[in-house]
């Protein structure tokens, strides 16, 4: 029988993140994930740019920037914008990182576009839409009240298993 973990909130990405039910093994007499954690890492940063509806904060444009391996200048050419808007936005930690909607589509697309074709497996159902819609993110709270939560479901051992993290 294989074990999982039902609601792990995970802070290691930079924000927190809720997985519904993830694979596990145990070490020393705990539970701990079972999973690639490159690849999940893609899965959050799809569902993060997919789904969420609030601003991205400056954690995780940082996070996009560091999970897509860019320097800030690097990311900031590959976006469009200068260095220092890139240092201006990380700065804002766990904030709103006050970027321009459009520009903040443009990220958002792009980023989609980068994991679909840089780092989605083949044998991910070929899709992203299963594994966006396996991840549930704690988001800001808009001021005129709560964001919609995300769907949670299972992430399924097909693209969990194989832990080189």
């Amino acid at each position: 029988m294989e074990k999982v973990i039902k609601n792990l909130k995970w802070d290691g990405f930079g924000f927190p993140v809720i997985f519904s039910e993830i694979p596990a093994i145990k070490i020393n007499g705990k539970l701990v994930p079972n999973v690639n954690w490159k690849l999940v890492r893609t899965f959050v940063l799809a569902a993060m740019c997919a789904q969420q509806e609030t601003a991205l904060t400056g954690h995780q444009i940082q996070f996009i920037r560091k999970h897509f391996e860019m320097t800030i200048r690097d990311f900031a050419k590959w976006i469009g914008v200068s260095h220092p808007i890139v240092v201006e936005w990380e700065k804002h930690g766990a904030k709103p990182a006050k970027i321009e909607s459009h520009t903040e589509f443009v990220l958002r697309l792009y980023a989609i576009k980068k994991c679909h074709d840089d780092n989605l497996p083949i044998e991910a159902d070929n899709t992203i839409e299963a594994a966006v819609e396996s991840i549930k993110l704690d988001v800001l709270k808009k001021k005129d009240g709560p964001t919609k939560p995300f769907p949670v479901r299972q992430l399924s051992p097909k693209f969990a298993v194989e832990a080189s993290f």
